[in-house]
């Protein structure tokens, strides 16, 4: 059994992202007895800033008392966390910036307290260049800097939108092959090539 976290950057619960989302987590589900928690990041209320001297020194406990600090603690007991975002005007939504602002809570002198937990990394946008690849590589960066291990790296594209996700089964069908392999309890090779879906 595998304690999967999915943490979702969109506020748009019939979107691409969110739809992307369901598809992975259908195939982590799959026969099996995992435990998923599901964080849609568009329902946050207010949020205050971090403070990474304080965070680094205090962890989870220097996070303000808000949605985020319950989104902190399910990803610090998870074995395996889903991070999805929709690229706008070619960035990650400020909330799923925020999220990873505030894992810096996980560091304390020079160790990750993540270190070793698979993720997935996520993002949808309108087409696929060297800004999205762009976006999604430094995400990945970011993630695996706290010592997680990406064994996906998937992109959506609505080209312009003339596609959606839940209407494009190959795209559902990839999500879905990625989401049984993502809730494997043992070691995982991690894919060397980014999964285009759509």
């Amino acid at each position: 059994m595998s304690k999967i976290v999915a943490v979702m950057g969109s506020a748009n619960n019939k979107g691409n992202t969110a739809a992307a989302v369901d598809a992975i987590l259908d195939g982590a589900m799959g026969l099996s007895t995992n435990v998923i928690r599901y964080h849609n990041l568009g329902k946050l209320s207010a949020v205050k800033a971090c403070d990474f001297g304080d965070l680094s020194a205090r962890g989870i406990a220097a996070v303000p008392d808000s949605d985020i600090r319950s989104i902190l603690e399910d990803i610090s007991s998870a074995d395996a966390v889903l991070f999805a975002t929709p690229l706008h005007f070619r960035f990650p939504t400020p909330q799923f910036t925020m999220i990873l602002d505030c894992l810096s809570c996980f560091l304390s002198e020079g160790k990750s307290a993540l270190a070793g937990k698979k993720a997935i990394v996520l993002v949808t946008c309108e087409k696929v260049d060297t800004y999205s690849n762009g976006a999604l590589d430094c995400l990945v960066d970011a993630i695996e800097s706290l010592g997680m291990c990406v064994v996906s790296k998937m992109i959506f594209s609505t080209h312009g939108g003339q596609q959606q996700f839940i209407e494009n089964r190959t795209a559902m069908e990839k999500a879905v092959k990625v989401g049984a392999k993502f809730s494997k309890t043992f070691d995982v090779e991690p894919d060397s090539e980014i999964i285009l879906l759509g």
